[in-house]
């Protein structure tokens, strides 16, 4: 037990030791720039080298006597002193910029390399994957790259691929909406109707996607064939609320509503729902009447 706890002491000031003399360093660099003023457009290069240098230094160290790394300490206690001498005690009045965000960064990375890189590749990879900002990179690359290909090398034209469109057949649908025993109502009562049971409520949805493109800005046929998928989803919606109501005995809906939002990361993928009250009419009949 003794010899365990003299290995974990000694392991300890090794690490106090190593991140002394990396500060110590670092500190002796910084001095070293500012003495002799090793700047750029009057920015002093002891800002990112001096921090740098402390974090190598204690890193090289503890890598030596410990064997492995204690996460560069000394390069955050630079960090610390260079900002607060170069930005607050020497020039109150600089204020934060790039050279200090920079500056921050490149310190960062070299304090915790292994978590910075996570941050930077792993997490915002996902997030840029998940938003399909990649996507539309790579796409916007491959387009343009086909275009030189066929206008510069093969001197001829880009083919345009003729995608089918999207219609929307508005007596069809409204005759899908009308023939069937059911009542739409926006009301949230009935006028003219009595009403056995109010079912509570009710929900019908319809997912779509809207293909993703390079260009900020729809031609009028895209603009038009986008309306008709937006209008044909709305009505499947209302249909599939229909269907849940009637599969419950239900006779029509009351207070319908209509609403769309994002469903896909990358905002290409979007759900329509229809809502409303379910309800059973007293004397239903009266339905197959109407025409």
């Amino acid at each position: 037990m003794k010899i365990k706890l003299s290995q974990e002491k000694r392991k300890s000031l090794l690490a106090i030791g190593s991140i002394a003399v990396g500060t110590a360093t670092g500190l002796a660099s910084y001095s070293f720039f500012l003495y002799f003023n090793i700047a750029i457009f009057g920015w002093n290069l002891g800002l990112i080298f001096a921090p740098l240098i402390a974090g190598y230094i204690e890193t090289e160290l503890a890598n030596e006597y410990i064997g492995e790394s204690i996460g560069a300490v000394s390069a955050f206690i630079l960090f610390i002193v260079t900002v607060v001498y170069g930005f607050i005690i020497n020039n109150p009045t600089l204020g934060v910029n790039v050279i200090t965000v920079g500056s921050l960064i490149v310190i960062a990375q070299a304090a915790v390399p292994i978590l910075i890189n996570y941050i930077l590749i792993l997490v915002f990879g996902v997030i840029f994957y998940y938003l399909g900002i990649f996507k539309k990179i790579t796409d916007f690359i491959y387009y343009q790259l086909k275009k030189a290909y066929y206008h510069k090398i093969l001197k001829k034209p880009l083919p345009v691929v003729v995608k089918k469109s999207y219609f929307y057949n508005d007596i069809k649908r409204c005759h899908q909406l009308n023939s069937s025993d059911f009542v739409f109502l926006t009301t949230a009562e009935p006028f003219d109707r009595k009403i056995e049971e109010y079912m509570g409520p009710y929900v019908g949805t319809a997912i779509f996607e809207i293909e993703n493109t390079t260009n900020l800005k729809m031609s009028e046929e895209e603009s038009k064939e986008l309306l008709n998928k937006i209008k044909n989803e709305k009505d499947n919606a209302i249909l599939n609320l229909a269907k849940a109501i009637e599969k419950d005995g239900g006779h029509g809906v009351l207070d319908l509503r209509i609403e769309i939002e994002v469903v896909g990361m990358g905002f290409d993928e979007y759900q329509i729902t229809a809502l409303g009250i379910g309800v059973k009419f007293q004397n239903p009949a009266f339905l197959l009447k109407m025409e």
